[in-house]
């Protein structure tokens, strides 16, 4: 695949240190620089709209295709939603968050997102909408992928909602738990630690995972009985 025999090997160490198979590893790379290409033909906002296509063709050094330009033009802002299209969107989404699972009921407003982001040439058509939690809503902003907005070094005492969008929109809503079939459709998700702060991992991106509450609660309990053992032969001793 790579002209450098040397250069493939390289790179099928390193996947294999990460855990990720070289397939998985190769379609995240094009989709980060399918995004890059991307977020380098948006302009400043304060481009004429006339100004567009001759900007985008210094980006690229050559004639843009009439798609980006489209793609990357600047649209009207958000327009408020009929009650049909946001009964719609409910029940396309079982009046469940997108990303998280959570029900979007009481206390938990549900806000209207664009998934291409206004901002960046996001319409508001159905098919670019979706509804999230308030803190879903906080942490996505106008990123325009998980890919583009995860900072793998970022650490802290807790997850930020920024650091929670990433992974919960990288495992697709999915429980990591093996056999375990809820997603963000069916259960309400949460996004915790791999290795537990308690044996000194840390809230950084490639050690959280999204896991159902209901999984997440059998792994905290088992957590509590392995401390619990630790502290009784401690005693022992």
């Amino acid at each position: 695949m790579f002209d450098d025999p040397k250069l493939w090997e390289h790179f099928e160490h390193a996947c294999a240190e990460m855990g990720v198979s070289t397939e998985i590893a190769l379609k995240e790379k094009a989709r980060e620089l399918r995004y890059r290409h991307f977020l380098r033909c948006v302009p400043d906002e304060r481009l004429k709209d006339h100004q567009l296509e001759t900007f985008v063709a210094e980006v690229l050094g050559r004639r843009p295709p009439k798609t980006l330009i489209d793609a990357v033009r600047r649209k009207d802002r958000e327009r408020t939603l009929t009650d049909a299209e946001l009964l719609d969107l409910e029940r396309r989404q079982s009046m469940r968050c997108r990303l998280c699972g959570v029900l979007l009921l009481g206390e938990v407003r549900a806000h209207v997102d664009h998934i291409l982001p206004v901002a960046l040439g996001g319409t508001s058509d159905l098919l670019n909408l979706q509804l999230l939690c308030s803190q879903c809503n906080l942490g996505k902003g106008a990123v325009l992928d998980w890919i583009v907005g995860a900072a793998y070094a970022t650490s802290g005492a807790v997850v930020s909602c920024r650091l929670r969008y990433c992974v919960l929109s990288r495992d697709e809503g999915r429980c990591a738990v093996l056999d375990c079939q809820r997603r963000s459709n069916n259960s309400e998700m949460t996004v915790a630690t791999v290795v537990p702060l308690s044996r000194g991992g840390r809230c950084i991106f490639d050690n959280l995972r999204t896991y159902c509450v209901e999984c997440q609660h059998g792994r905290l309990e088992e957590e509590r009985f392995r401390v619990l053992a630790n502290l009784r032969l401690a005693r022992l001793r």
